[in-house]
Parts: C-alpha cells; sequence; structure tokens
C-alpha cells in the first residue's frame, strides 16, 4: 500500500492563490465603493451649496422688507448669484395668508428648500415692529402720500412721534399727516391749508398719538402743498412709540 506524503509546497500555493484571491476582491470591492462614493459626493457638496442660498434668500428676504425699498415678495422672486459662477440662485416666496416665507436654493441643480412660518414675527418683529404691509405699495395722489403697514408684533403699540425725511429733486412742503380718520399732525378743520407748511428735504420731526392692534393694517396719508410728479423722491419715516411701556423705534422705506 502507498502512502501519500502530504505537499507542504502544494498547500502553501494553494494558499497563496485563495489569499491573492480574496485579497483581490477585497480592493475590487472598495474601488467600488470608492468610486460610488466619489460619483455621489458632488451632489452632496450640490445640495450643501442649495441649502446655504436657501438660507441666503432668508436672509435676503429679511433685508429687503426692512431696510430698502420694497413692500413683501409676494410673488416669486428669483435672485442669481454672480459670486458663484451665475450657477446658483434662490427664489423667494411669501403667502400673506399664511405668514410663510419659502425660500429655495439652486446649486447645478440640487434644489433645497426652507419654509418658515409666523416669518413676521419671528423674523421681521425682532428688528422692525412696523412694515409695509404685505402686498402693497406705497403711492401718490393728488397731494397725497398713502402709505399702508402693518405692526409685526404681537403686542399693540401706540405711535407717539415720527420723524420723516425725503432725498429728491427739489423741495415739497409738508401740510398734514392723517391715520384713518385721525387727524395725525396738522392744522385744524378751519384752517388746514393756511397755515405755514414745513419744507423739506430736511429731516422733520412730528408728534401726535395713536394706537395700532398687533397684525392690525393702518393706512396713513401725508398731504402736500405740491402734487403728482413733484412728490418723486425716496422717504424714510421713523416711527417711535412704545410697546407695554418699553420704548421702540421701527423705519420705513420707500421711493415714488
Amino acid at each position: 500500500m502507498k502512502i501519500l506524503l502530504f505537499n507542504k509546497k502544494g498547500f502553501a500555493l494553494i494558499a497563496l492563490v485563495i489569499i491573492m484571491t480574496i485579497t483581490g476582491l477585497i480592493g475590487a470591492s472598495i474601488a467600488s465603493l470608492m468610486g460610488a462614493k466619489h460619483k455621489g459626493l458632488p451632489f452632496q457638496v450640490n445640495s450643501y451649496n442649495a441649502l446655504n442660498l436657501a438660507n441666503t434668500g432668508v436672509e435676503w428676504a429679511t433685508r429687503y422688507i426692512i431696510y430698502d425699498y420694497g413692500p413683501y415678495p409676494t410673488t416669486d422672486t428669483t435672485v442669481t448669484l454672480t459670486g458663484v459662477g451665475g450657477i446658483g440662485q434662490f427664489t423667494v416666496t411669501y403667502n400673506t395668508a399664511q405668514d410663510r416665507l419659502t425660500s429655495k436654493g439652486n446649486y447645478l441643480g440640487a434644489v433645497r428648500e426652507i419654509r418658515i412660518n409666523e416669518f413676521r414675527h419671528q423674523f421681521v418683529s425682532q428688528t422692525s415692529k412696523i412694515t409695509i404691509y404685505p402686498g402693497t405699495s406705497p403711492y401718490y395722489n393728488s397731494n397725497y402720500i398713502y402709505i399702508s403697514f402693518i405692526n409685526n408684533g404681537s403686542q399693540s403699540l401706540t405711535i407717539t412721534g415720527m420723524s420723516l425725511n425725503r432725498s429728491g429733486t427739489g423741495t415739497v412742503h409738508l401740510e398734514e399727516v392723517w391715520n384713518w380718520a385721525l387727524h395725525w399732525w396738522g392744522w385744524g378743520w378751519d384752517n388746514l391749508y393756511s397755515g405755514p407748511t414745513v419744507t423739506i428735504p430736511n429731516t422733520i420731526t412730528l408728534t401726535s398719538s395713536s394706537s395700532h392692534n398687533t397684525d392690525a393694517s393702518s393706512w396713513w396719508a401725508i398731504g402736500f402743498s405740491e402734487s403728482w410728479g413733484n412728490l418723486r423722491g425716496n422717504y424714510t419715516l421713523t416711527f417711535s412709540g412704545t410697546i407695554g411701556g418699553t420704548p421702540f423705534t421701527s423705519t420705513i422705506k420707500f421711493n415714488l
């Protein structure tokens, strides 16, 4: 009977082949995984950039409403940023009825969206208690400029003063200020147009008083001696008063 001796060299060769095969499979798996990860990385980067653009849209909307010359963006307003090569943009929409701001960032096809409920109460009111009423723009008719604003805060407020500044061509002359049916500032009923007028473009400060409930709109009419095209220019109205006994100031800017 023959006895087969174990060939150590043959076993070592077989083991080496098995190890090399396993190592190759692991290497191929890692390479495939890394390839898939690298393919997904650009989308993750684009998604991150899109989220930053959406956040930028929220900041833009807040500053646009408070500091710039315009009402709330009640329709889609698209802004393309040149700072990212012109390939990124955000779209901002404000829903007046729901007080909801939606900002969508788009970067190379990746889209991220941010929705903020109670936008006026959470964001705008922290900086400005009074803003132009959503969806409206100041306008002039005959000798008057008409402005609708809203109290953004969660408490009623009392306006006790207003600083008015106009920058534009030539000068105009202020005669009176109305808040709804209240003759807020000016001369009496018998001599509304017979008293001296106040010359603008200089900043003037008016003193009177009126109360405004939270979320309530209020129409203001500012009367001048001049009319129509003479009233064109940039206007800044800074209201001062109190909220629950605490002083406040809020500025509204617009142009005509």
